[in-house]
């Protein structure tokens, strides 16, 4: 796994991983949005866990969770996106790595779609151009 994002009712998530691994306290669940890293590592250290098994472990405990992970050809999405939705301007569309949320954020707000709809287009628009 090359990236964990992480999404959803987090304190489920932390409750979950305090059953599975007691040892485990609030300040080494805290998590900040686009710290994953820093989250895992963490864990690693008061577990002695492997790097995949605390990634699988935050994974399948976070159940309402949700990943959108965006590679590939941009461009030939935020066409397809365009297309879909012809009131989105490049300036909406702008993506940078690591910042997914603030696009989904963008567009929600310039189309009124739900946040579910928006990463579904996404990831449909981008099946062909390597999005995950």
């Amino acid at each position: 796994m090359n990236k964990l994002e992480i999404k959803g009712d987090w304190n489920i998530t932390k409750g979950k991983l305090k059953q599975k691994w007691a040892k485990l306290t609030d300040s080494d669940l805290q998590y900040a949005e686009g710290k994953q890293e820093e989250l895992v590592g963490r864990i690693q250290k008061r577990t002695g866990e492997t790097r995949e098994a605390v990634e699988k472990a935050i994974k399948e405990s976070c159940s309402t969770c949700t990943t959108l992970e965006i590679k590939g050809d941009w461009n030939i999405t935020k066409g397809k996106l365009k297309q879909k939705w012809a009131k989105l301007t490049d300036s909406d569309l702008q993506y940078a790595e690591g910042k997914q949320e603030d696009l989904v954020g963008r567009i929600q707000k310039r189309t009124g779609e739900t946040r579910e709809a928006v990463e579904k287009a996404i990831k449909e628009s981008c099946s062909t151009s390597g999005c995950k």
